[in-house]
């Protein structure tokens, strides 16, 4: 585990690497040095994204088949957003595995960064599908690339989505799964 401090305007410099080996095929041969020379980059952590699964209100548990609600929040933890490898908006995808969870309502959205930096919440309904300690649906953000107008007002390209590299999101909730008990019954058998 290694952590490297950057100024908070500056862009997170290039880390350049180099991994050597000395190595032989037998004890009899002489030794050989491999060298491999690697840069890091992108590896400031630009978001942090926590998720949970709530049951609706009045309900004080999460039954199978019963509508709960997916609490998402994504936060900015790069110290301005006025910086150009910054995105301002990014795209989250709701990727449930069809036989646990049941996502009702829109799966993706587009929530935007002001330079407040202030969390975004979004709140979605999803359906457990079975019981038991359920794995949280994934969700995954990219950067968010609007459409750009040319001078007489026409879109000249379409929005885009480019994924974050890795260690630029936190999934804070990654691993964490939630208690779903079984559906009441209705006490008479068919």
């Amino acid at each position: 585990m290694w952590e490297l401090v950057v100024t908070p305007n500056a862009q997170a410099p290039a880390i350049k690497g180099e991994f050597s080996l000395k190595y032989s095929f037998d004890e009899s041969d002489d030794s050989k040095l491999y060298k491999y020379y690697f840069d890091i980059t992108d590896y400031q952590t630009l978001y942090i994204l926590e998720a949970s699964v709530e049951p609706t209100k009045g309900s004080e548990f999460c039954r199978d088949g019963a509508l709960c609600h997916l609490h998402l929040k994504i936060k900015s933890v790069c110290h301005t957003l006025e910086q150009n490898n910054v995105s301002k908006s990014v795209m989250y995808e709701v990727l449930a595995e069809q036989s646990v969870w049941a996502v009702c309502g829109r799966t993706a959205g587009v929530v935007c960064f002001d330079s407040d930096s202030e969390p975004q919440t979004v709140v979605l309904d999803v359906m457990p599908l079975t019981s038991g300690h359920l794995p949280l649906p994934l969700v995954r953000i990219s950067k968010y690339i609007p459409a750009e107008t040319d001078k007489s007002g026409k879109a000249d390209s379409h929005p885009r989505l480019e994924p974050f590299s890795p260690g630029q999101v936190y999934n804070n909730s990654k691993g964490k799964q939630v208690h779903v008990i079984a559906a009441v019954s209705d006490g008479h058998v068919t």
